[in-house]
């Protein structure tokens, strides 16, 4: 068996974390698309960057306005529907790729491995939230008008983490994407900022 060119003979490509882009616009997935390249690739300090490029595409297709990314992405709630909870890591996402830019981190311990792994998921919860609920809330509720239609369900079931009610206050955080906003918020260096260390993902 032959090698590609550049590449060593038995070189395993390295492992990617998934990402189903299904209805997300295609500036936004391009961008997730190469922090999750970078990330299997080792590059940690670009993957980190990316993620951060992937929340300035999703400002600028939503029509979030500000002077920059921060305010950008508080007005992010004006026209999304996201839990607070959300909306708070998306800062801490922004801060996660400032640290990336800089020589030494300012809010984050470090920018390594683990930080932007999370930070990746975390941003694919978000696009999920964004853009792929309502369509799945779509299947779910042409199930219910055909009630002797079984499939589906388990998937649905699954992939659909948040209920979206009429009134943002009532979503309802599963504990995996919580632990999840706890921990990348954990990992900040900040001194004034305190959540539960002892929460894993």
């Amino acid at each position: 068996m032959g090698s590609e060119p550049g590449r060593p003979r038995g070189h395993i490509p390295p492992e990617r974390l998934d990402f189903d882009s299904t209805n997300i616009p295609a500036s936004i997935t391009k961008a997730l698309e190469e922090a999750i390249s970078c990330h299997a690739n080792e590059c940690f300090i670009a993957a980190a960057i990316m993620v951060r490029k992937t929340l300035e595409e999703l400002c600028r297709v939503r029509a979030a306005t500000g002077h920059n990314l921060k305010e950008r992405i508080r007005n992010l709630g004006a026209s999304i529907l996201l839990p607070k909870e959300l909306l708070e890591g998306l800062d801490d996402l922004r801060l996660l790729g400032n640290d990336a830019a800089h020589i030494e981190s300012q809010e984050f311990n470090t920018v390594g491995k683990e930080e932007v792994e999370i930070g990746i998921e975390f941003a694919k919860e978000v696009l999920k939230a964004v853009y792929q609920y309502s369509d799945l809330l779509a299947k779910l509720r042409a199930l219910k008008r055909n009630p002797s239609s079984k499939a589906g369900w388990a998937q649905i079931y699954l992939l659909l983490p948040l209920r979206k009610t009429s009134n943002r206050a009532n979503f309802q955080i599963p504990p995996c994407l919580e632990a999840r906003i706890l921990r990348i918020s954990s990992m900040r260096a900040a001194s004034n900022f305190s959540r539960p260390s002892c929460v894993g993902l």
